[in-house]
């Protein structure tokens, strides 16, 4: 797959600049240039990959091209075909970055926590887009010449393959081990059948269009946590990490110490946050959040080689769960104490002291990481050096700070680059060998105050794209009946007002979870806000 993907990438080239020659040779007709006596100056690009089937229909609309600018003519198709080269041109960069993404993954890739092989999707999901470039360059063909019995045979082979591929990604992701319930979604279940029907006949994929109610379910589970950090940058309060605080939300709660008495037991998180406030007051802090098995390791070894003798710097590792396992058995807690012990002095948050300055601070506990994004000076986000496809890129970026992750967006990677191109030059990407490059870059942005400067910039732009996120969320979330967002937007984790008892006693409590608005018997922490954000602008356009 590696060699085929890098001959069609320069497959592409050739033949996007041969395309481009043939333009501007239009151009250059339209504006009255007398063209040369006969086209051999154009000659056919050197193709030697998957695109070599073209050669013959290429020669020909090289004449039938040369002939109607000769005759001074519209090149309609030229215009088609360039245009289509230009999306396959993406395509194969997309490859380029996946054969990174392989190359990144650690040796240690999966956990009880996921019970997903996560390299091995990584590679299906990676031979699926090459699948599915390939099918791009059989329609390219067609497109330049008559519609044979031969080229039909070809894509339904290449619609096979990929229905193939995707079955294959449905028996990693569609099984009940990957969900704590042990259902596998209903969706799941029909995008197997409709798979399974195109391996076997080869026919042209025939999506049913989704229900209201279906895309107002995706549209919250992509957007509505997005559009309450735009909310939060639209309030002055957005600043104080505390504002991104709830205690309740923090799991597991702090245990008392064994031969403490009661006046010494160990003081709550909201106490340790501002210690590690403090702390950020007199060392730079760079946050690394949601690390996944095997880059705990990476990062720590790089931000020591990166930080050399200098002593005013401290690595916070937030493992995506404390209490993970890997496929051993073996508690990984361990390795990332290991890990950070390298750098000195380690502290868990959870017995971090007023004063102190360790090297590096572990947080033991889920439900913090926003909070603690803010108090530090630069970020790295993971789950985006191995394969297990990455986390919010934008809860840090809503401090203003500078943001790193690895290659691996694989299972989100149009989402990616929509808010890479939105945040650059202040998100970006780098792989395993660059991040001892990666802190060092870091370090000279704090220390020449680049960091502090950028703030508002940063913040700027990210609240112009979620700005516009917001107002597609609302085109799409229409479907729901107000009253829905009305009780979503009044229900907390200690029960509803207008129900006694539990959230779970909620009258609309069946449809919170229908929509997804609530995990088991909680509601989620973005929901209320998002549904407060829905009826103001559902009042303003009454």
């Amino acid at each position: 797959m590696s060699t085929g993907s890098a001959t069609l990438d320069r497959d592409v080239q050739q033949l996007e600049r041969w395309l481009r020659r043939l333009a501007d040779r239009q151009q250059a007709s339209r504006a009255g240039v007398p063209l040369p006596a006969s086209p051999g100056d154009d000659a056919l690009p050197e193709l030697t990959g998957p695109l070599k089937i073209l050669l013959p229909r290429l020669n020909g609309l090289r004449a039938r091209q040369w002939g109607s600018l000769a005759a001074s003519q519209s090149a309609n198709q030229l215009e088609t075909l360039l245009a289509m080269t230009r999306g396959l041109e993406q395509r194969c960069e997309r490859l380029s970055t996946a054969h990174a993404r392989l190359r990144a993954v650690p040796s240690e890739s999966e956990s009880e926590e996921s019970r997903i092989d996560s390299a091995l999707l990584c590679q299906v999901e990676y031979d699926l887009q090459v699948a599915e470039a390939t099918f791009e360059v059989f329609v390219l063909a067609q497109e330049l010449g008559p519609r044979t019995a031969g080229m039909a045979k070809r894509l339904a082979d290449q619609r096979r393959r990929a229905a193939r591929l995707h079955l294959r990604r449905l028996d990693i992701i569609a099984t009940p081990a990957a969900y704590p319930s042990g259902i596998v979604p209903r969706e799941l279940l029909d995008e197997r059948e409709m798979w399974t029907g195109v391996a076997q006949s080869g026919a042209r994929v025939h999506r049913k269009q989704p229900s209201p109610q279906e895309v107002a379910t995706e549209w919250l589970d992509k957007s509505a946590d997005l559009v309450v950090l735009h909310l939060m940058i639209e309030d002055r309060g957005h600043a104080d990490p505390f504002r991104w605080f709830r205690e309740a939300d923090v799991q597991p709660r702090p245990r008392r110490q064994p031969g403490l008495g009661r006046l010494e037991e160990i003081e709550t998180w909201g106490q340790r946050l501002r210690w590690l406030q403090e702390l950020g007051r007199r060392r730079l802090l760079f946050t690394a959040g949601s690390t996944h098995p095997g880059e705990d390791q990476l990062l720590a070894d790089a931000f020591g080689e990166a930080r050399g003798d200098r002593d005013d710097a401290t690595l916070v590792l937030a493992p995506r769960h404390w209490e993970r396992r890997g496929g051993q058995g073996t508690v990984l807690r361990d390795e990332v104490l290991r890990a950070a012990g390298g750098l000195g002095e380690v502290r868990l948050l959870s017995a971090l002291r007023q004063g102190e300055n360790p090297s590096a601070v572990i947080v033991p506990c889920t439900g913090m990481l926003r909070a603690i994004y803010g108090v530090g000076q630069g970020a790295f986000v993971g789950g985006t050096l191995c394969a297990a496809m990455g986390h919010n890129v934008c809860e840090p970026l809503v401090w203003g700070i500078p943001t790193w992750t690895g290659p691996n967006h694989h299972a989100n990677i149009l989402e990616w680059e929509e808010v890479q191109a939105a945040m650059d030059p202040h998100l970006r990407s780098v792989e395993a060998s660059g991040l001892t490059a990666m802190f060092r870059e870091w370090f000279h942005l704090v220390d020449t105050g680049a960091v502090e400067r950028n703030r508002p910039t940063v913040r700027a732009a990210l609240g112009a794209y979620l700005g516009g996120l917001a107002e597609q969320s609302l085109a799409k979330v229409g479907s729901i009946p107000p009253a829905i967002w009305r009780c979503a937007a009044r229900v907390t984790s200690s029960g509803c007002p207008d129900c006694d008892g539990t959230p779970t006693a909620c009258v609309h409590w069946a449809d919170l979870q229908r929509y997804r608005m609530a995990d088991e018997d909680r509601v989620r922490w973005f929901i209320p806000r998002f549904a407060r954000f829905v009826l103001e602008r559902m009042d303003e356009r009454m």
